[in-house]
């Protein structure tokens, strides 16, 4: 319910944001990943509604947590942005 509210909300603010740079980026918490342990990677989409993110089909790894989604919104003398977050937790097979 939260969620879907939070989308709600996040799909009629977040075309408001004019003049805001649309990024995306890919990150993990680890550089190397041993066989068997666990990390995270991150998607971030910047300014932007986010609506129809497809994650990777993370072959030769195992989903084991996520995702998780955060969301934020901030308005600094009057120029908003948004980060929209998914965080998955992997394991290599």
């Amino acid at each position: 319910m939260c969620s879907r509210f939070l989308s709600i909300i996040l799909g009629i603010v977040l075309p408001i944001g004019l003049g805001a740079q649309v990024s995306f980026e890919a990150s993990s918490n680890v550089k190397k990943v041993s066989l068997n342990s666990y990390f995270e990677v991150a998607f971030t989409l910047k300014n932007a509604d986010g609506k129809g993110f497809m994650p990777p089909g993370f072959e030769g790894f195992v989903v084991y947590a996520g995702p998780y989604r955060s969301a934020s919104v901030t308005s600094i003398n009057g120029l908003r942005s948004s980060e929209l977050t998914y965080t998955y937790t992997l394991k290599p097979t």
